[in-house]
């Protein structure tokens, strides 16, 4: 028996998997059988209409959830089944990611001012310290008061960044000094009951605040990636735009944030 001629079986939907990421792509697979069997050909005709209103990292993680449920609904000891299971969700092509920030990811400043002003004040100060410093919501968050440097001009804080990498944020000292004297940590910038702030209870208020003060979705990841570009359209070199975020490559600031098309203003004025 061939590859190609192994199926999945007969079954008329896939047990789900108890995962709040992947019940839902399940949930919406079985709704799409109507009463079909759950086998090679529908499962290439659902994501063929998948990738018409789905981006390509979504695509990706219903491709996980719906191998991981097939993989339930037929187990099996027989290798040629096995392979031929992961050959069929290999063989199903999703686009590579679009990982360029878009324009929804930012703000401008006038919006940062607009949040931080309408957010309660220990909300406020975190969304500003994001914003200057360039920083995660991790980063920032891992701040400790021991790994904080005075120099003449700033604050320097060594961190471990994403990808286990070493590297150091730079406040401002009059937001530094802000920071310490509402928090009052004595481990952490950031701490309430001697214990840093969790990275949900940020990400959640920031949102919600966010929200009621520009009337659009708001991810505290937006103000890292709003200050990147703000930086590099006010014509700060790329290198020196590239070392303040962290990245271990320039190619890397570039892939995600030096692709901006010019604004309709710019081509007309830099005509002929």
């Amino acid at each position: 028996m061939t590859t190609a001629a192994l199926t999945l079986g007969t079954p008329t939907s896939l047990p789900l998997l108890r995962s709040k990421e992947y019940d839902p792509v399940i949930q919406r697979f079985n709704a799409f059988l109507e009463g079909r069997s759950a086998n090679e050909e529908t499962i290439r005709e659902f994501f063929a209409l998948e990738s018409e209103f789905y981006s390509a990292a979504s695509i990706l993680l219903h491709k996980t959830a719906i191998k991981k449920a097939a993989k339930k609904a037929f187990p099996s000891h027989d290798v040629r089944v096995l392979a031929h299971m992961d050959a069929l969700f290999k063989s199903i092509k999703t686009p590579k990611p679009d990982v360029r920030v878009q324009d929804k990811d930012l703000f401008t400043k006038a919006e940062i001012r607009k949040m931080i002003a309408a957010s309660p004040r220990h909300i406020g100060l975190f969304i500003q310290t994001l914003y200057n410093t360039c920083s995660r919501v991790s980063e920032c968050l891992s701040m400790r008061l021991d790994n904080c440097i005075e120099d003449r001009k700033s604050i320097r804080c060594k961190i471990v960044g994403k990808g286990g990498r070493e590297r150091e944020l730079v406040m401002d000292k009059a937001l530094f000094r802000k920071v310490c004297k509402h928090f009052g940590g004595s481990t952490w910038l950031f701490e309430h009951h001697s214990r840093a702030y969790g990275r949900y209870h940020m990400w959640d208020t920031i949102a919600r605040y966010g929200k009621q003060a520009t009337d659009r979705r708001v991810h505290p990841h937006s103000m890292r990636h709003s200050r990147i570009t703000h930086l590099l359209e006010a014509g700060v070199p790329l290198v020196a735009v590239s070392r303040l975020a962290g990245h271990s490559q320039v190619a890397t600031t570039t892939q995600f944030y030096a692709h901006n098309t010019m604004k309709t203003d710019d081509i007309i004025r830099t005509g002929l």
